[in-house]
């Protein structure tokens, strides 16, 4: 997957070829809360508001990998295509009297009244955290008995040949992969590349 070459092409690509299919998951935003796919009611500032966070981001949250793993959120290509049913006032537009199309495919409106919700659709993309976390939940799903170092290297492997990352030698491969297991207060030193 070439996403860094020219993501806007590839989310134009993937929200057109899925248009059909339905989201991975959707977020209603209203004025003083917001809601995960019609279930309860979350607080703006309460801790899983971090999902607003990796959303606005265009990130997939690495925290809620497990949880969509287990309830079998659907990905495409490898991304989440997430619903932001936008209900608050500033929000809403009145897409008859604009002749402008929303912005990289990303935003599409399914209701012309001043009144509706704005509807667009965000792809989510996976992190170098994402595709760790994602190793170590499929190797405890099928018993495999990695180290982390294990982890890192399948990590470092598939983030080479997707392009993600091209490293000129295998230490600084482990460089750019193992900051995302060491603890946050740790402090890297780069001292060649």
């Amino acid at each position: 997957m070439m996403v860094d070459y020219n993501r806007t092409r590839f989310v134009d690509s993937l929200l057109e070829n899925n248009k059909d299919q339905p989201p991975s998951f959707k977020i209603h935003l209203h004025a003083e809360h917001w809601n995960l796919n019609n279930g309860s009611k979350f607080l703006y500032n309460n801790q899983v508001a971090s999902l607003l966070d990796d959303i606005r981001e265009h990130r997939i949250p690495a925290d809620f990998l497990g949880l969509f793993t287990e309830s079998n959120v659907p990905f495409y290509e490898g991304c989440l295509i997430v619903e932001l049913i936008d209900y608050r006032v500033g929000a809403q537009k009145d897409i008859a009297s604009t002749s402008k199309q929303p912005i990289a495919s990303t935003s599409t409106s399914t209701n012309t009244s001043t009144t509706a919700p704005l509807v667009t659709r965000v792809v989510l993309f996976p992190t170098p955290e994402t595709v760790y976390t994602d190793i170590c939940l499929l190797g405890a799903r099928y018993g495999a008995r990695w180290t982390d170092m294990d982890a890192l290297e399948a990590e470092a492997r598939i983030l080479v040949r997707s392009g993600v990352i091209a490293p000129s030698t295998p230490a600084l491969l482990h460089r750019h992969t193992s900051h995302f297991a060491l603890p946050p207060t740790t402090v890297l030193r780069f001292t060649s590349f």
